[in-house]
């Protein structure tokens, strides 16, 4: 895996993170709760990518620790959107 192969990779999982966090924003709560649990599986992928190509060798230790720490906050404010749409539909978070 490349620095390039890298790179794209990391563009096609965060364009794809905020394609689904647009739409789920204009749809209604139980298509929205869909699209943001699928949206938490693509955050928990790109996740895990970053963690291989830090073991890889192909990201420094502050990239890695610069993209953790992005991907955590991102994860903390899907995570309460989710929860937030969970409790409007009657579900528990």
């Amino acid at each position: 895996m490349s620095y390039i192969e890298t790179r794209s990779k990391e563009q096609e999982l965060s364009l794809e993170m905020m394609r689904s966090v647009w739409e789920a924003n204009s749809l209604p709560l139980p298509e929205r709760l869909t699209l943001l649990d699928r949206t938490q599986r693509t955050l928990d992928l790109m996740k895990i990518h970053v963690r291989l190509v830090y073991d890889l060798g192909i990201h420094t230790q502050d990239g890695y620790k610069y993209r953790q720490e992005r991907l955590q906050e991102i994860g903390k404010m899907l995570g309460a959107w989710r929860n937030n749409t969970r409790r409007k539909l009657g579900l528990s978070p």
